[in-house]
């Protein structure tokens, strides 16, 4: 036998009834299996992180990277302890204190994690582009979260990005001209001739040097087609392997 008491704030006798009866129906779905027994927040997002790198969905090193530093910002002491709340408790009031001191980290800059500055309390610049990416991290462990316990709502489905400003205009571009491009790639080929043909290549099909690396020129299944004028973008080259 075990004790379940749950404060009602401003509960009719019914409606104390009524949540008496659910807490035993749950009571007895966790003991015959039915149902799992909700988890703290960073607990679960771990065990969907790790469920993701088992099927696949998380695959590079620069993904996993991704997901790492989020945990370390979404679970970070100083920005308020979401990780130690239980799935079925979390609200939305709580991550929109968390959203209110990462838009400070954001005004004030944020502690550096550099192994150079370790100890120094040197404070970075962060962008909105970096916390929309813990923010879109959050959202896809909350919605997870969601179906997994099958709970009645989503804490994150509202929350918003912060607003991130036009880097590029058309005054400022982030591109270079023909001319400059000529000028560039003619530098280029006269101090670097060992790395031409990879910018070369970047700059006429806009793929990425992990995509590029990995290109077989000759072999039994090469990539580049020479015959056909065409290129096979079919692997990656990732970081640490």
């Amino acid at each position: 036998m075990h004790e379940i008491q749950r404060a009602l704030r401003d509960a009719t006798l019914a409606e104390a009834e009524s949540e008496r009866r659910r807490l035993a129906s749950d009571a007895r779905d966790l003991v015959s299996g039915r149902k799992q027994l909700p988890k703290q927040l960073s607990v679960f997002a771990s065990w969907h992180f790790e469920a993701k790198l088992r099927d696949g969905t998380i695959q590079s090193a620069k993904n996993r990277a991704h997901w790492l530093d989020a945990f370390a910002r979404i679970f970070h002491t100083e920005l308020g302890s979401l990780g130690d709340l239980y799935v079925d408790e979390l609200e939305y009031a709580d991550i929109a204190v968390w959203r209110d001191k990462v838009a400070g980290w954001m005004s004030n800059g944020m502690p550096s994690v550099r192994k150079r500055d370790a100890g120094t309390l040197k404070l970075v610049r962060l962008s909105a582009a970096t916390a929309n990416g813990w923010i879109a991290i959050l959202k896809v462990i909350c919605k997870a979260m969601t179906r997994h316990f099958d709970l009645p709502r989503n804490p994150a489905a509202n929350l918003q990005n912060f607003p991130t400003p036009r880097t590029y205009t058309r005054e400022e571009p982030n591109s270079l001209t023909a001319t400059q491009t000529a000028a560039f790639l003619a530098k280029m080929k006269a101090d670097y001739p060992h790395h031409f043909a990879m910018t070369l290549l970047g700059f006429v099909i806009g793929a990425r040097p992990s995509t590029m690396r990995p290109l077989r020129r000759k072999g039994p299944t090469p990539d580049v087609l020479w015959d056909d004028g065409v290129v096979v973008l079919r692997r990656s080259h990732t970081a640490g392997s």
